[in-house]
């Protein structure tokens, strides 16, 4: 990218994308079924997980909230990013439908930037929140109220909407702040997983004796909880490192033919996250999982559970 003008950066995406998704053929038709297909899978599975948490009681309110958040981003994803992920693929493909490519990659980056980030962020936000509950022992809910995390989300927010203002800056600046930011909160997560690990591992070794039935319930309550945040920061490094990594090649080396079919790879993973974090919550999470049958059963009356 020699010149970091947007639109001269967008003319680039388009013409690089055309020529690379026309020499795939059928492939490329493949890859758009397959973004259609999780689109629906983000819309359904995110709508039943806030339906889901609505009803659930036994959550900490605080902790409800980042999953609420988390269920709404990657809602976001599925009824706005990933259909334009679609349509930018069809104007491509179709040299037709060049007129919509420049204003449709401009619409993409912008909210990948934003959706994409915040679900990032919020995932990073529950392992920190995870990792406080430990240390914090009984003055948690004292420290991380409803209020505050309400608060913090309201600034990732903003935080992620001024940062996909870079875009009409300086793309060049704009892919940097991206795969800095990815890096930063995979690093952020692993460390306060490590951590915790290492903690109760502690724990368990300096205890004399064997533990009280209180406490070993309450130790066994928080391992569920923290396995069930792992698994989703697990599929967040899955989905979100290979972008990163693709991202940063792409600025350093300017590789066009690498970069584009290694970003639409990479895109098209961080996209399917959105799928996979509402799978992952129903899966680990049993007063979620609870919920979404009873949300099930109430609009699928031929359902056997």
């Amino acid at each position: 990218m020699e010149n970091t003008d947007w639109e001269t950066y967008q003319g680039l995406q388009c013409s690089m994308y055309s020529e690379v998704l026309l020499d795939l053929g059928p492939t490329a038709y493949f890859s758009i079924s397959v973004n259609v297909l999780f689109c629906i899978t983000a819309i359904l599975g995110n709508a039943l997980i806030l339906v889901a948490l609505q009803k659930d009681s036994l959550l900490h309110p605080a902790s409800k909230m980042l999953f609420r958040c988390l269920a709404l981003a990657d809602l976001c994803v599925g009824l706005i990013t990933q259909p334009c992920f679609v349509i930018y693929l069809v104007s491509v493909v179709r040299k037709s439908g060049w007129v919509y490519c420049k204003p449709v990659t401009c619409f993409l980056d912008i909210s990948t930037s934003l959706l994409c980030g915040i679900s990032l962020a919020t995932i990073t936000a529950i392992s920190v929140d995870r990792l406080l509950a430990l240390q914090l022992g009984l003055r948690y809910r004292q420290v991380v109220t409803l209020a505050r995390v309400r608060r913090l989300s309201f600034l990732m927010w903003l935080a992620f909407s001024a940062l996909s203002m870079l875009y009409f800056w300086n793309a060049r600046i704009f892919l940097t702040t991206v795969s800095f930011n990815v890096l930063l909160f995979l690093i952020v997560s692993t460390f306060c997983y490590l951590k915790i690990y290492f903690s109760l591992r502690h724990r368990q070794r300096s205890t004399p004796g064997p533990p009280s039935v209180p406490s070993q319930v309450h130790v066994l309550k928080y391992k569920r909880t923290v396995s069930s945040a792992l698994w989703v920061s697990i599929s967040m490094i899955a989905c979100y490192l290979p972008f990163a990594v693709v991202a940063a090649v792409r600025v350093t080396y300017q590789d066009p033919a690498f970069s584009v079919l290694a970003e639409g790879i990479t895109a098209s993973l961080i996209y399917f996250n959105s799928s996979l974090n509402p799978v992952l919550c129903c899966w680990r999470i049993r007063e979620v999982r609870r919920a979404v049958k009873a949300t099930i059963r109430r609009f699928c009356f031929f359902c056997p559970y």
